[in-house]
């Protein structure tokens, strides 16, 4: 239980728990390197050993000799080695140890045991690499390897922090780094203690005698495994090429499994994310080490080897996500690097062919999968801010090598979003002709202004806060509730739309794809962006930047919801703190002085809410004095009324209330109050002296779409944040309550009358 120890003084040194010699500290520490690199290797069987144990007398390094019986205890050590491939000493051992710590002595007790000494020693050693980890993602000092003296984490769990970055990084480091990298992968490769169909040991019991299957404590192992290699590649990223060959292998060989098991494996799944990026990470230059490390980056370029791995010549664009994001990363580490050889110059064709097959294949997408998973979203902030400045380090890099080949990966985006753009645009114009010209809330009250006239062009320039100045775009379509809301309304437009993206198929990663992988990035890490001074991701920054201003000025931006849901999503993760909700609130101020972006402002958002209001109440208003029944707004929709807001419409009004909600729960209050009065005041015609908060309430009554329920619901719970609000929602919340109770007794009367 040598391991065991080690993460029980791990987890000691909280402070103000307990206080343990620095010096004594370094000394155990140091002690464990050469384990760390041979790692969960073990004596396997061996005729001495066996010989021993068949005699019945075994002399044990830990216990001293030992005389068995024949039965159970020779049977069962003979067992436990030959299904855990281990020395039969070993195997003694194990079951001395389960009987005196657990009181089993069983086959099972011992391989707990076994499986749980095997993961405290990579806990042990992926708690210390998330030490240095933390570090370098919150500016605690230089990457192992990368000298620098560095200063105190600002969450370091415990005094020593100095002396476990020492260590890691002698670990890490003097060819260190590559042995304990291929143990990793050799970990991670292993299957010899599989157990198979005829198992006699398929389950293993803890200390509390609890039973697990070998399969499982296997799929932890290796979860444990693949994060201690993302996290030593994260600390330092260059490998020797043998090394990353081996990780590629690996990383082909997960895929290969994962397409043969399909995606009902979490941990399977997982893992080759994990591994994906860990080879993102030693295909792609480190941050801040520019020419330091140019003729280690070019072994890794002129591989043939890692070439025929990372984007095999004459191969046609890859059909899985892994692929496609490998292929996105060699030509990164191609066109960086022959950029950086030769300034001024354009790479080939042989960096061009694989960031645009990687991008065309869905690299991205695929990334933003790994923060879907359901063992990502329950981990610890340390391994989101990880994977999160991996992410966003590719992405910047990607785009800043897409700007040496005269951004066609950015074009291709574009283009690939154009059938989207078109099929929106088509949907927002029959939503257009379709609309009612009324524009009134309910009560008589005139909404006024839903549908405004044409914007004019705007001319010059704007400045958006997401840095560079880019023209204004022309006037945006008129359409829908909001002027291109997605097009509200139109079965026609609907259908126009679905054909058409039926027709496009897999069009691969375009922009919204982009902010959508951003916005995921940022959700889990928003100090990646908000905090301007942080190391990690740095170098991204400009051309993050770039393209994001870039997409929010483009005609895809008004006309298509792939991109402007991402992009609502994106400022959503922005709005993280009184800081980032401020900085939201301030761009969207910038952009309502665009006519060009008139679909990105509040008052779009309410004139929407108010129009679909409008329009529900016509079509319900109908529908019942065709059917000769009282008016009101709680009548049984048909179904094709019922689409008055169809899915693009809901996801993005969903995405945009939000984004309300973020902001008023994040904002300072002072700053939140100023702006919902300033908003009332700017809709006060169509409020028609109802408070902001009136349509919210009666567009909840109407059976739009659950996501958009669900949305009004939690905007209007944020509203109740301020004191004075809540009780004016709490009484017209009753109101609501108390009006559907009432129509569902006359609608039931009614039934009972027909019936009758």
């Amino acid at each position: 239980m040598e391991y065991a120890g080690l993460l029980e003084l791990l987890d000691s040194l909280q402070p103000g728990v307990a206080h343990v010699d620095a010096a004594e500290f370094g000394v155990v520490l140091n002690s464990y390197k050469d384990r760390f690199i041979n790692a969960l290797k073990h004596k396997g069987p061996s005729p001495e050993a066996r010989r021993q144990v068949e005699s019945l007398l075994v002399a044990t390094p830990k216990y001293g000799e030992q005389r068995l019986d024949a039965e159970p205890d020779k049977r069962l050590a003979l067992l436990l080695s030959d299904e855990l491939k281990l020395d039969e000493v070993t195997a003694v051992e194990l079951l001395i140890t389960a009987a005196e710590e657990r009181g089993a002595f069983t086959a099972e007790g011992a391989a707990g045991v076994f499986f749980e000494e095997r993961q405290a020693a990579l806990k042990s050693l992926l708690k210390l690499l998330a030490e240095v980890a933390v570090g370098v993602v919150r500016g605690a000092g230089e990457p192992a390897g990368g000298g620098g003296a560095g200063k105190e984490a600002p969450t370091s769990v415990h005094a020593f922090a100095p002396i476990v970055r020492a260590f890691v990084d002698e670990l890490l480091g003097d060819g260190g780094g590559g042995k304990l990298l291929s143990r990793l992968i050799e970990i991670l490769k292993d299957n010899t203690l599989e157990p198979g169909p005829s198992s006699r040991i398929p389950c293993v019991t803890d200390e509390a005698g609890i039973a697990a299957s070998r399969a499982l404590m296997l799929q932890l192992e290796r979860r444990l495994a693949s994060k201690c290699l993302l996290y030593a590649l994260f600390i330092n990223q260059r490998a020797p090429v043998p090394v990353v060959a081996e990780l590629l292998d690996l990383l082909h060989g997960c895929v290969v499994k994962s397409q043969r098991v399909g995606p009902l494996d979490p941990f399977l799944a997982e893992q080759t994310q994990l591994v994906l990026l860990s080879a993102v990470l030693a295909l792609t230059p480190q941050e801040e080490r520019g020419s330091q490390e140019r003729a280690l980056l070019q072994a890794l370029a002129s591989s043939a080897q890692l070439r025929d791995q990372a984007s095999p010549p004459g191969l046609a664009v890859p059909t899985d996500g892994p692929s496609a994001t490998l292929r996105l990363a060699w030509g990164v580490l191609q066109c960086l690097l022959q950029q950086a050889s030769a300034p001024g110059s354009q790479p080939g064709e042989d960096a061009r062919r694989p960031l645009l097959e990687g991008c065309a294949a869905g690299a991205l997408g695929y990334l933003r999968q790994v923060f879907k998973s359901p063992n990502f979203r329950l981990d610890d902030s340390v391994h989101h801010e990880v994977v999160s400045v991996v992410v966003y380090r590719l992405v910047g890099q990607a785009l800043h090598a897409d700007d040496t080949i005269g951004r066609s990966m950015q074009k291709a985006m574009a283009d690939r979003v154009s059938p989207h753009t078109r099929a929106a645009a088509a949907a927002a114009a029959a939503a257009a002709a379709a609309a009612a010209a009324a524009a009134q809330l309910p009560g008589g009250m005139g909404a006024g202004g839903l549908v405004a006239p044409a914007t004019p062009r705007a001319h010059g320039q704007v400045q958006l806060g997401f840095g560079g100045a880019v023209g204004a775009p022309g006037t945006p379509g008129n359409a829908g509730a909001a002027g291109n809301f997605a097009g509200a309304g139109g079965d026609a437009a609907a259908a126009s739309a679905a054909a058409t993206a039926a027709a496009c198929g897999d069009l691969g990663d375009h922009n919204g794809t982009v902010l959508s992988l951003l916005a995921a990035a940022f959700s889990v890490h928003p100090d990646l962006w908000l905090n301007a001074d942080a190391p990690a991701g740095c170098e991204a920054r400009p051309w993050v930047e770039a393209l994001i201003t870039r997409t929010v000025m483009s005609e895809s931006m008004r006309n298509s919801p792939d991109v402007r849901v991402p992009f609502l999503e994106l400022m959503t993760s922005f709005a993280c703190g009184e800081y980032g909700a401020s900085l939201v609130l301030r761009q969207f101020a910038e952009m309502a002085r665009n006519p060009g972006l008139e679909v990105l402002t509040w008052r779009k958002l309410f004139s929407a809410v108010i129009e679909y209001c409008v329009r529900y109440n016509t079509v319900l208003a109908e529908v019942q004095r065709q059917q000769g029944g009282p008016g009101g707004a709680l009548g049984v929709v048909p179904p094709k009324e019922e689409r008055l807001m169809n899915e693009q419409e809901a996801d993005i009004m969903a995405a945009f209330l939000g984004l309300f909600r973020q902001v008023v729960e994040q904002g300072a209050p002072s700053h939140v109050r100023a702006f919902l009065e300033g908003l009332e005041r700017e809709l006060s015609p169509a409020l028609s002296g109802y408070p902001l908060f009136e349509p919210m309430f009666q567009l909840m009554c109407h059976p739009v779409p659950n996501t958009v329920k669900a949305a009004l619901d939690r905007a209007l719970a944020s509203l109740a944040h301020f004191r004075d609000m809540a009780p004016c929602l709490l009484e017209r919340m009753l109101a609501c309550a108390h009006a559907h109770t009432e129509r569902e007794r006359e609608i039931v009367t009614e039934n009972s009358a027909r019936q009758t």
